[in-house]
């Protein structure tokens, strides 16, 4: 629903640009520019508040193509995009300029992985390509300290394959496999947050990287199942320690 739809006026091919930049923006952040509890309320937003830009949850959105999305959504017809071609010359303008990422995973092949972790296993598939937005992937050498305990953090990990020993101070806490995560208590304290133990890796590994800050401004589909996810590890992980306990 564009702005001239709301307000009964002519609709025009610059309508349809108004459209094209609602799609591009929920492709790029995961959500539609505005979203309300009613009609009335969203009626209003459209008309007289301008959305957030895509980059204030996504860093790594180019400027370019931010400023794209933002002239495509402008409620000012003299300010949008004056026809469909001048639209596509610049999103063609953008795409010559990008850079190839370094890392050679598809997006296909991390929704798979994630699909076969248990971590996921309640995850709607539109949650996990949600999640797929937010997160990083990285490649780690063996013996790379990848938190280290007392640093202020600001992200957690999921572990997508390859091991990671857990220590606090000279002690081995746990072993990480494919599945795990850590440091996701910080996503639940105000700020960065120290982190309480180190994690090294034990092998190559490959992570993936989710500022608690993203996370928090997910879906709350999203969220709710993260969330979840994290209640079934700290069960796990309470019934390790006393299995432990038990055992001495």
């Amino acid at each position: 629903m564009s702005p001239e739809q709301v307000q009964e006026k002519s609709l025009t091919h610059q309508t349809d640009i108004y459209s094209m930049g609602v799609v591009m923006y929920q492709l790029l952040k995961g959500k539609l520019p505005f979203t309300a509890s009613n009609k009335s309320s969203l009626i209003y937003q459209i008309v007289n508040i301008e959305p957030v830009a895509p980059s204030v949850h996504r860093k790594d959105i180019p400027p370019d193509l931010d400023a794209i999305v933002m002239r495509a959504l402008e409620k000012n017809l003299a300010k949008r995009f004056e026809s469909c071609q001048q639209f596509s010359q610049e999103l063609v303008s953008v795409f010559k300029n990008l850079d190839l990422p370094k890392e050679n995973i598809s997006d296909t092949e991390k929704f798979d992985v994630l699909k076969g972790m248990s971590f996921f296993n309640n995850f709607r598939e539109i949650e996990i390509w949600e999640t797929l937005r937010i997160t990083k992937w990285h490649r780690v050498d063996p013996d790379t300290t990848l938190i280290r305990e007392g640093d202020e953090g600001d992200c957690f990990y999921v572990v997508t394959s390859g091991e990671a020993k857990v220590m606090k101070g000279n002690h081995l806490l746990n072993i990480l496999r494919p599945g795990d995560c850590f440091g996701e208590m910080l996503y639940f304290g105000e700020g960065n947050v120290r982190r309480s133990t180190s994690v090294v890796s034990l092998s190559s590994m490959v992570t993936m990287e989710i500022k608690a800050g993203s996370l928090k401004c997910a879906s709350d589909a999203c969220q709710v199942q993260f969330n979840k996810a994290f209640m079934r590890i700290l069960i796990d992980r309470l019934n390790w320690a006393n299995a432990r306990l038990s055992a001495t």
